[in-house]
């Protein structure tokens, strides 16, 4: 019998050069609205310069500098 390997081709992360930098402290105060009903979407990308986009990325753990705020 063979056996089926899967080869799954792995994912390149690039991040724009024009993204703002956000510190550890501006991910924990983006991580405390991750759980609300009603985000206060406008108020944190004008606070932040970021997309609505980027908002959810961080939210779902897809932000690529998640491992510097992911405890």
């Amino acid at each position: 019998r063979l056996a089926t390997i899967m080869i799954i081709p792995s994912l390149k992360t690039y991040i724009s050069s024009r993204a703002s930098y956000l510190s550890p402290a501006d991910y924990k105060d983006i991580m405390q609205y991750r759980d609300m009903k009603s985000k206060p979407l406008a108020q944190l990308s004008k606070k932040y310069n970021i997309s609505n986009s980027r908002l959810y990325q961080i939210w779902r753990g897809q932000e690529f500098n998640r491992i510097q705020w992911n405890d």
